[in-house]
């Protein structure tokens, strides 16, 4: 009897102390766990540990640890602790989808796929599983997956920030700007703090050529977080577009001191260091950026790009080498650097026609018509030679196109240096060769303002020679190829005013610079001839009026409206001269013979 009643209290004793162990092991569970909730990570893994040896391996204690270490970055010991849960229990839903985000981490997304989708068939109705895969086969390139899972993960959650997030990234991925943008926008609504959401925007921005708002939005990111160097170079490609190059440029370095081995910023910033005419440094960047991107197993894509780009503006042995060094030297105004560029290269090809055009082209900005000439007409003879390849822009794509278009040009520099020299019958006859040929191709670029640019050229010069009728007709198709045509209306003004003033008709035995957008004015006369009509000068200053209201700053349209005003003795002519004055016209009253003190 009384072994039995000892045996039972023993028993008794053994039930109350395993209960009250248990109830230890609870407790020292949940205040690991509120530490991992704290994010006090190093001694929640403490206490995990004194657990698992207290207690022995649960697939609980295991999966906490787990996700202790995966926050500490220790990626290896949390994989470890979730495959040893997994043998604790294979239905481990949480094992599984922590391991495939560790190996998302990794940068595995093949094996992250694998698991996720191990993970759906376990969770169906989560929306966490189709969301992840959908991440992992975002970043494999499989943007059709990744949209048809996220989309899935979005029925299940149809308000997430998150899940909209990545649904604009992948709509971005396969050229749906609009779309991602409408994506993000709504992530934004729902969750107006995720500074990477403004970021996803901005790209968005910059696609579809809203630079304004991209900076913007850059520029938010920027002052949330100034060390993540996509944000500097998505600022520089939106400053490079909004013709701020000096902040542009300090936006990629800054990018590049951030992290050195991106190939964007390198990409980018080569296309700033050419066009300021850094030509060397332009394509070091280049370079680097190829090497960057071959390092890191480049997309085929873009290495192609680089290598094209190296070989057309890098490389010594083309002729595009010399012709775009000369062309962008031109267009900044170094007309020497221009001139050793296309001379240069002419002496390895000699008669190219590219670069004999350009270095024509310099001769003209240095006021040496005749030489422009020998070189112009080398180029026409030569013209055979022609590679359209070297012409193709982003305005004319095409090769044919291109080509007819740098012809319409070549005949138009001839007249403009004939113009100079003062042989209106030749620069008139050019003309009319640059506009026949100018409209056999309607594909070209800005067509249109271009045919109406050189028949007021053409107007004006025929004005010259006194064929007034001649003239009348180039303006009205001029302005009828395109009625905003500023120069055309001043050109009509300044023709109607040289056949009523005294002086226009020795028009001709002065030399005289054409620039483009201002006419040619036979000294301003403010004497008319004794038949005047003075119908004909209120129509100049009407067409005067035109021209300011298309081309406000168009210094010599002010001028020229004073010339009129002054012949028609209207008293109103001082502050179209104050105007043109302050336009750079500074000698704008002597040289109409007023005093507008």
């Amino acid at each position: 009897m009384f072994k039995k009643i000892f045996a039972t209290i023993l028993f008794n004793v053994i039930i109350v102390s395993g209960s009250l162990y248990a109830q230890q092991a609870e407790k020292d569970f949940a205040i690991a766990d509120s530490l991992l909730d704290k994010g006090q990570f190093e001694k929640a893994i403490g206490m995990l540990n004194n657990l698992i040896t207290t207690y022995g391996e649960k697939e609980k204690y295991l999966t906490a640890r787990g996700f202790g270490y995966t926050q500490l970055k220790n990626l290896e010991k949390g994989k470890a602790d979730y495959q040893r849960a997994l043998v604790l229990n294979a239905q481990c839903s949480k094992c599984i989808g922590n391991l495939g985000m560790i190996e998302s981490d990794a940068g595995n997304y093949n094996e992250a796929v694998a698991l996720f989708e191990k993970y759906i068939k376990l969770e169906p109705a989560k929306a966490m599983g189709y969301v992840k895969k959908g991440e992992s086969e975002f970043q494999l390139g499989k943007y059709n997956e990744a949209t048809a899972d996220l989309n899935r993960g979005l029925e299940l959650d149809a308000n997430s920030p998150y899940i909209l997030l990545w649904l604009s990234m992948t709509k971005l991925a396969q050229g749906a700007v609009k779309p991602a943008l409408d994506l993000i926008n709504k992530s934004i609504q729902y969750q107006p703090d995720v500074e990477y959401a403004y970021f996803v925007r901005a790209k968005c921005y910059i696609q579809l050529e809203q630079f304004q708002p991209a900076w913007a939005d850059l520029s938010s990111c920027l002052k949330k977080n100034p060390k993540f160097n996509e944000y500097h170079t998505y600022a520089g490609i939106a400053l490079s577009r909004l013709n701020q190059p000096n902040k542009a440029m300090q936006a990629f370095n800054e990018s590049i001191r951030l992290n050195a081995d991106s190939y964007l910023p390198y990409f980018y910033r080569s296309y700033l260091q050419y066009n300021a005419g850094n030509f060397e440094n332009a394509c070091a960047d280049k370079l680097k950026a190829k090497e960057i991107l071959a390092n890191n197993g480049a997309d085929p894509v873009t290495l192609k790009q680089i290598n094209n780009e190296i070989e057309i503006y890098c490389n010594n042995s083309r002729i595009s080498y010399y012709a775009y060094m000369g062309e962008t030297a031109f267009n900044l105004g170094k007309f020497d650097r221009s001139r050793s560029a296309f001379a240069e290269g002419l002496a390895k090809f000699k008669y190219d026609p590219v670069l004999l055009n350009g270095i024509g082209n310099t001769a003209i900005a240095s006021g040496n018509f005749k030489e422009a000439l020998q070189f112009y007409n080398t180029c026409i003879q030569n013209i055979s030679r022609l590679d359209p390849a070297l012409l193709q822009t982003n305005e004319n794509p095409d090769a044919k196109t291109a080509a007819t278009f740098f012809k319409a040009q070549l005949y138009n520099s001839i007249a403009f240096a004939q113009a100079n020299l003062l042989h209106f019958d030749s620069a008139i006859i050019n003309l009319d060769i640059a506009i026949a040929v100018l409209k056999t191709d309607a594909a070209i670029h800005d067509q249109q303002p271009i045919l109406s640019d050189y028949l007021a050229k053409r107007s004006l010069f025929n004005s010259l020679q006194k064929k007034y009728s001649e003239a009348n007709k180039d303006i009205d198709e001029a302005l009828k190829a395109d009625p905003k045509n500023a120069t055309a209306f001043l050109n009509r003004a300044t023709n109607l005013i040289n056949k009523n003033t005294i002086g226009a008709k020795d028009a001709t035995e002065k030399k005289a610079i054409f620039q483009p957008g201002h006419p040619f004015n036979a000294g301003y006369i403010t004497t008319a001839i004794k038949d005047w009509n003075r119908e004909e000068i209120v129509a100049a200053v009407k067409d005067c009026d035109a021209a300011i209201s298309y081309e406000p700053g168009n210094a010599n349209a002010y001028l020229t409206r004073a010339q009129a005003n002054i012949i028609l003795k209207n008293n109103n002519y001082c502050d179209d001269i104050s105007k043109a004055k302050a336009l750079g016209i500074t000698e704008a009253a002597s040289m109409l013979g007023v005093d507008c003190k």
